[in-house]
């Protein structure tokens, strides 16, 4: 999944699908556009998404290791 602004890609979710349930592999945002939300908006659109296509399980596959990455997925509910 990709969020665009015109016709340059801002920012991309890559996800890994298993069946009915989803792995929320790498989520990445250009650099000059980070900050301004675009991470959450993606990732609630994605969850949104694999929710209305028959998920059952989504889950987030990272480490522990930036807090930053950690808050992010917090934010938006993932424990």
């Amino acid at each position: 999944m990709v969020a665009k602004w015109q016709e340059e890609v801002v920012a991309a979710a890559v996800l890994l699908e298993q069946g009915s349930k989803f792995e929320l592999k790498n989520i990445a945002v250009a650099k000059d556009w980070q900050g301004n939300g675009i991470a959450n908006q993606l990732i609630e659109k994605t969850i949104f998404w694999e929710s209305g296509s028959g998920a059952t399980e989504i889950w987030v596959g990272t480490g522990n290791s930036s807090l930053n990455q950690l808050a992010l997925y917090q934010n938006v509910a993932f424990e």
